[in-house]
């Protein structure tokens, strides 16, 4: 809904010659009765019904003026069906004739403030002691009726039936114009309970994995910039991890790097080797998964001899299954509880050709995981944006085939000039739920989770903290009953400064905003290796699943 559009409608509906409006103002009939201008009926009428569904809020949208005209509509929609029983209570049409033609006056012109203000009038007059009950009752559902925008985008976006979503919409437009708030909040729940459920989960055969029965919580390890070298400094994370309650590990690898020439496979430093000491050191990690990159975050990461081959290229696939023969044959890998194959791999298939052949490419990985260790359950990782909105195609696809559903998630907005933005953390909850959703029953896993503490990024330290609280007190539900596989909160460290020059643009404010993010999302500081209040959330929230 574009509040603007509405309003140029409402404009074009009451521009009448004065003698016109006049004739058509509230006037007191030969019987004595006061109507409604016909044409204010219309604009209201009609104008409703022009708020379809399949518009969108552009960025930046005054959703206020929005409220703000359902709220006079609901107002009107009270006053025609009572204003009948008012007059033969004793009220005169003169009381009230003013006030209806300020309220066209004003919505013509677009003064939504004194339409507003002449529709309170008019309905205090005719509603009367329970004027400011009803009035504060009408403000709330205005800003749920706004509010159901973006649930209906997405669930638009998870495939959903558009015609489903607007006929209940014109139920909802019937139940303004009636004048029962009770009626509006049920057409307002229909609607919700619509859009809760992704159409997807309705038109995609899967299997549902079994739930989960430990609570896996990690985070990114990274370094601040006095961390010890070498293996000393791999056991004072690893004290400092295990010591907050932390008991998953993601180790990751691009394939290039795990068959650095054809058929030749080296596991050893990116997951033998620390496997093996966290083993004999630490029993308080209870699992592990393992993130094969061939896609990586908008970069292509195979061994150099295939990078020009699609994914769905012969050699391309049987080189995947010796490369996972190979990784079933190491003994370790009896450890690994997930696998991953790619990551944000969204990012990297824009292209319906490309798209389709890594779902090839994933169905065949999916399978040969699933033969050689069939106790590993597999997922790959896409972006939250690209789950709910830009890659929705692709995560109907590979979600189908797989085990669990695995997501990044950064509640990033944009501005106008394209900064990087924190959005609020009151707008986190329906995120993690509409995820949990789209899983359409599996388990579901979060390998990047996390909030800057930034004011370049409209953050501080206290709104990361409470980030860190609201994503355990939204997760717990799922943790408790099997459907949460895993969290990994990122990341320990604010990441170094050289992190972000990879995205550096030169006089770039989204440069700019990109490196801000990066470099603040650490629970605790890069620079003194402090902790943050953030830190402490999550220690608390740890303490609290697992006790």
């Amino acid at each position: 809904m574009r509040p603007r559009y509405l309003l140029l409608l409402v404009a074009r509906l009451v521009l009448l010659p004065h003698s016109s409006r006049a004739e058509e103002t509230y006037a007191c009939s030969k019987q004595g009765a006061v109507r409604l201008p016909r044409r204010l009926l219309a604009i209201l009428v009609l104008g409703w019904l022009f708020l379809s569904v399949t518009d969108s809020f552009a960025a930046g949208a005054d959703t206020a003026a929005a409220e703000q005209l359902i709220r006079i509509h609901m107002k009107m929609g009270i006053v025609v069906t009572r204003i009948q029983a008012w007059l033969a209570a004793g009220g005169t049409p003169q009381q009230v004739e003013a006030f209806g033609q300020d309220v066209a006056k004003f919505l013509t012109s677009g003064e939504l403030a004194k339409a507003e203000t002449s529709m309170d009038s008019l309905f205090n007059i005719v509603v009367g002691s329970t004027a400011p009950s009803e009035s504060a009752r009408i403000t709330t559902l205005a800003s749920q009726i706004v509010g159901l925008h973006s649930p209906i985008e997405r669930w638009m976006a998870a495939g959903g039936d558009p015609e489903k979503v607007t006929l209940l919409w014109g139920k909802l437009g019937g139940a303004l114009m009636a004048g029962s708030l009770d009626d509006i909040a049920t057409r307002i729940d229909d609607i919700d309970a619509l859009v809760a459920t992704p159409a997807l989960c309705d038109t995609t055969t899967t299997t549902t994995a079994p739930a989960t029965t430990a609570t896996l919580i990690g985070t990114m390890v990274s370094t601040f910039k006095n961390s010890a070298p070498g293996i000393f400094g791999f056991r004072e994370l690893m004290n400092l991890v295990t010591g907050a309650g932390v008991n998953f590990f993601l180790f990751s690898g691009d394939w290039g790097d795990l068959e650095p020439s054809p058929g030749t496979f080296d596991f050893q430093g990116g997951f033998v080797q620390p496997l093996t000491e966290m083993g004999a050191r630490y029993p308080q990690f209870k699992g592990f998964g393992f993130t094969i990159r061939m896609l990586n975050a908008g970069r292509r990461s195979t061994p150099a001899d295939l990078d020009a081959l699609p994914f769905d290229n012969t050699t391309v696939l049987k080189r995947f299954d010796a490369l996972i023969d190979a990784l079933a044959a190491e003994p370790l890998s009896a450890k690994l509880g997930f696998i991953i194959v790619g990551n944000e791999v969204d990012a990297s298939l824009a292209d319906p050709t490309d798209a389709a052949a890594f779902v090839t490419f994933y169905r065949r990985a999916v399978d040969r995981i699933h033969l050689k260790l069939p106790r590993v359950k597999v997922g790959t990782i896409l972006t939250s944006g690209g789950a709910m909105r830009t890659a929705t195609k692709l995560f109907a696809d590979v979600s189908a085939l797989s085990d669990f559903v695995a997501y990044t998630y950064y509640p990033i907005g944009g501005t106008a000039t394209g900064t990087w933005v924190m959005r609020p953390v009151s707008e986190v909850k329906s995120d993690l739920d509409w995820l949990a959703a789209l899983a359409c029953g599996k388990p579901f896993a979060f390998t990047e989770i996390g909030y800057s503490f930034s004011a370049a990024n409209n953050s501080s330290e206290p709104q990361q903290a409470d980030f860190v609280r609201e994503v355990f007190d939204d997760l717990d539900t799922y943790r408790t009953n099997g459907r949460l596989a895993f969290f990994q909160y990122h990341s320990l460290y604010d990441l170094p400064p050289d992190a972000c020059d990879a995205y550096t643009i030169e006089d770039s404010a989204v440069a700019a905003s990109i490196c801000s993010f990066l470099r603040s999302g650490g629970l605790r500081s890069y620079d003194t290796g402090l902790p943050r209040a953030a830190w402490d959330a999550f220690v608390a929230g740890i303490d609290q699943w697992t006790k």
